[in-house]
């Protein structure tokens, strides 16, 4: 029946809630209360780590391929004076440029792609570095 509303068809299981990799626990410190992550196992403390820093590398990385690829194509566009006077550009022009832009961008997107991964760092290291485990 399409109107049945008893607990039996309208109830929905889930499964279980898996139990936390890590939780916060109060420490006592001589500069008063403070929060510091718990992990079960060495191992459950590396994975939560990486993952932090892999999450933070992802999220600058993706920012940093947005902004390396607008700062290439600024760097390589034609001259102003040249679109002013309606001048197109060449296949060969083109080509440049499109060189020109990868080169541009390879070069950010390298420095870029270090100083994500010494910001993951700097961001992570503080939290798991007085965690317990």
């Amino acid at each position: 029946e399409s109107d049945d509303y008893s607990i039996a068809k309208t109830l929905i299981p889930f499964p279980r809630p898996l139990p936390l990799l890590r939780r916060p626990v109060e420490a006592r410190t001589p500069a008063g209360t403070q929060y510091v992550l718990a992990f079960r196992t060495p191992l459950g403390w590396a994975a939560a780590y990486a993952s932090c820093k892999s999450q933070i590398v992802a999220r600058c990385e993706s920012g940093a391929r947005i902004g390396c690829s607008m700062s290439a194509s600024d760097k390589c566009r034609p001259p102003w004076w040249k679109l002013l006077l309606g001048m197109g550009s060449s296949k060969r022009e083109l080509a440049e440029r499109g060189r020109c832009e990868e080169t541009e961008m390879e070069a950010c997107f390298s420095a870029a792609r270090e100083k994500c991964s010494a910001f993951a760092q700097h961001k992570c290291s503080p939290a798991f570095e007085d965690a317990w485990i």
